[in-house]
């Protein structure tokens, strides 16, 4: 649904910014790197640190947003639910969730 439609355009938003930004930064540092480093540095394994760190970027670091995310909003309406039914359930959760920012 909608909500579903929002989440993936900002991820893919989201995702292509971050990928865009990482590319440039990693681009310019290659091509302001002295001559030493790439003596010592095989073009290989800076081509296959390129592109793992860039499939890091692009496959794992979204999914393990969504996936806080989901458990965030999951945590947020169970407590919904247990207040809607009992509101003494706030006298426990509200410092419980003070306690866990802290920790």
């Amino acid at each position: 649904s909608a909500l579903v439609y929002v989440r993936s355009y900002l991820s893919a938003l989201l995702g292509l910014k971050a990928s865009t930004a990482f590319f440039s930064s990693f681009t310019t540092a290659i091509f302001n790197a002295p001559m030493l480093f790439f003596d010592s540095t095989p073009v290989g394994r800076i081509l296959t640190r390129a592109s793992s760190d860039l499939s890091i970027l692009d496959f794992d670091i979204p999914c393990s947003i969504t996936f806080v995310a989901s458990i965030a909003i999951e945590i947020l309406v169970i407590i919904c639910v247990m207040v809607s039914v009992t509101w003494q359930v706030l006298i426990v959760a509200v410092p419980a969730m003070v306690a866990s920012i802290f920790v």
